[in-house]
């Protein structure tokens, strides 16, 4: 399987970040490499990661377990589950997207809402950068849209990834840096970069994810190994109860007869509009 030097690319487009530095951990790779990038110039990030505050998710744990192995501290972002509360922080997402001009969607609203207690936190904390692992997806075609219809030929795997990251807010990447700004906090994308991009540019699909989804990072961070880090899902969704539990939330309050959560969510957009 070729080389697309993965480590050194990221280590470049991290070693001039703002310090302290916190990352956004979870169980995946992508957060997981990001970690051992830091690491490797010389930064020794805190790891957040959230939770509802009924559970411990599969990320939350897999989280610990990354900051442990690499003896970093571990910071926990817990989530609220009251309807009240969660209706409250929806709203506050609400209002920054239509602040923004964005088209309310049911994935920004509920990828952008742990976010918020994420760099509320921060800011409490006096940190000013927040290093995420978003917009990896977008290199590998890992979602089911693209693995039906985007896998082979070569060329449309390509255009899969192009349009991706034509997208002016790929993977809430101008909304999270937004809101990330209102609280002091500088949001740092690095799977995001045009550098990213081109080191895949001439890649399969096949390239990529073989053996193993995302091969062409986890064959450059083989001190990963022994986490056994699976495929990844959405944080939202799986067994987080993200998405579930705002959508139950805002639909009890603001549209009992949805059966979307976005007509939910669009409801409650048109009631902070109205005001």
């Amino acid at each position: 399987m070729p080389i697309f030097n993965v480590r050194k690319t990221l280590g470049s487009l991290l070693e001039n970040v703002n310090q302290p530095v916190a990352l956004a951990a979870s169980a995946g790779i992508d957060s997981s490499c990001l970690l051992v990038s830091l690491l490797d110039v010389g930064i020794k990030p805190v790891c957040v990661s959230f939770t509802l505050d009924d559970r411990e998710s599969t990320d939350f744990i897999g989280a610990k377990k990354l900051a442990d192995k690499f003896k970093c501290e571990f910071y926990p972002v817990v989530l609220p589950t009251d309807a009240g509360e969660v209706c409250a922080g929806v709203e506050v997402v609400l209002r920054h997207l239509i602040e923004m001009k964005m088209k309310i969607s049911k994935t920004k609203t509920e990828c952008l809402w742990p976010f918020l207690y994420v760099c509320r936190f921060l800011e409490s904390e006096g940190i000013g950068t927040l290093v995420t692992g978003h917009a990896a997806g977008g290199h590998f075609g890992t979602s089911k849209k693209a693995m039906i219809h985007y896998k082979t030929p070569k060329s449309k795997f390509q255009t899969f990834r192009s349009l991706f990251f034509r997208k002016p807010d790929f993977s809430q990447r101008q909304t999270l840096t937004a809101l990330g700004s209102k609280h002091g906090v500088g949001v740092e994308l690095p799977f995001g970069d045009p550098k990213m991009f081109s080191l895949f540019e001439d890649a399969s699909w096949d390239d990529l994810n073989k053996p193993k989804q995302k091969q062409a990072l986890r064959q450059e961070y083989p001190e990963l190994d022994e986490l056994k880090i699976k495929n990844n899902i959405n944080f939202q969704l799986g067994d987080s109860g993200i998405a579930d539990r705002i959508s139950l939330c805002v639909r009890s309050r603001y549209a009992s007869d949805a059966r979307s959560a976005v007509t939910a969510y669009n409801r409650m957009a048109s009631v902070i509009i109205s005001e």
